[in-house]
C-alpha cells in the first residue's frame, strides 16, 4: 500500500491497451507487463521493474554491438584508403558477413526496449562452422530472448491458475514440492439448496447462475489472500495460509 503515492498517478489506459511497455514515475523509467489471468473475470495485475535493471544486459550488447561497428567501419576505411579495388572488393564481402549480424542485433534490441518480444522471430541454428565472438554474441543474444519469452509464457500460465503473489513465489523456486508443515484454514463452500434450485432450469441458466456465484466468491477469496484449489459443481475449494502465509486477515 502506497498512500499518496505517484504510481496513482499513471494512466490507466495506458496500461490496459498494452500488454507491455514502459511508464515514467517520479523522474525513473519502469517497465511493465500486462497480465489477465482469468479469462472471463475484468481482472488485470501489472508487473513492475526499472527499466535499467530489466534491460541492462540488452543494453550492454547494445553498447557493445555499435561500438564494434564503429571500429570495424573505421578499419575498413583506412585499409580501403591504400588498397587495390581487388582487395577493395574483398574486403566489402568480408564485412557485410560480419556486420550483417551485429546489425541484426542492433535492430533487435530496438524491439525487446519496448517489450515487444512477441515479434521477434527466433532464427534457426547458423550452419557456419564459425565459432568466433561475433557467432557467439549472436547465438546467445537469441537464447536470451528465447529466455525471457518462455519465462513470460509460464508467468502467464501461473497467473492463470493462480494469484500473483503465488506465481512469483513459484519463479522464484520459493514453494517447496516436497511439503510444508504450515497453519492454515480451508473454506469449502456451496450454493445452499443448488439440487432443487436447478432441476427445472435450463443448462444455459445453471451455468449463469454458477459462474455470477463463482465470481463473486473468487472475488471476495482474492480480497482475503485466499488461493483457490478447485471448482465441484456449485462448490469452490480455497486455501488461506497456504502456500504463502498471511501474516494479518482483516474479516
Amino acid at each position: 500500500v502506497l498512500p499518496q503515492s505517484s504510481w496513482y498517478n499513471i494512466s490507466s489506459k495506458k496500461l490496459m491497451e498494452n500488454p507491455s511497455g514502459f511508464v515514467d514515475i517520479d523522474g525513473e523509467s519502469y517497465y511493465f507487463s500486462h497480465l489477465r489471468p482469468y479469462k472471463n473475470l475484468d481482472v488485470h495485475f501489472f508487473l513492475f521493474n526499472p527499466k535499467e535493471k530489466e534491460l541492462a544486459f540488452i543494453n550492454s550488447i547494445n553498447e557493445k554491438s555499435r561500438d564494434f561497428i564503429k571500429k570495424l567501419s573505421l578499419q575498413m576505411r583506412l585499409t580501403a584508403i591504400g588498397g587495390l579495388l581487388f582487395v577493395l572488393l574483398i574486403l566489402s564481402n568480408i564485412a557485410k558477413r560480419i556486420t550483417t549480424p551485429i546489425t541484426h542485433l542492433a535492430q533487435v534490441t530496438k524491439i525487446v526496449a519496448k517489450g515487444r518480444l512477441d515479434q521477434i522471430k527466433i532464427p534457426k541454428t547458423l550452419k557456419t562452422k564459425r565459432h568466433d565472438e561475433i557467432y557467439t554474441l549472436y547465438q546467445s543474444f537469441f537464447e536470451m530472448v528465447q529466455g525471457l519469452k518462455e519465462k513470460e509464457k509460464v508467468q502467464g500460465v501461473l497467473n492463470k491458475v493462480v494469484s500473483k503473489e503465488i506465481a512469483e513465489e513459484t519463479l522464484k523456486g520459493n514453494v517447496q514440492l516436497g511439503g510444508e508443515e504450515k497453519h492454515t484454514t480451508v473454506l469449502f463452500a456451496d450454493i445452499r439448496g443448488f439440487t432443487s434450485l436447478t432441476e427445472k432450469m435450463d443448462p444455459k441458466e445453471v451455468i449463469e447462475l454458477i459462474n455470477t456465484c463463482m465470481t463473486k466468491v473468487s472475488h471476495i477469496i482474492d480480497k482475503y489472500g485466499g488461493v483457490i484449489d478447485k471448482y465441484v459443481g456449485d462448490e469452490v475449494m480455497a486455501l488461506f495460509g497456504a502456500p504463502l502465509e498471511l501474516s494479518l486477515i482483516h474479516i
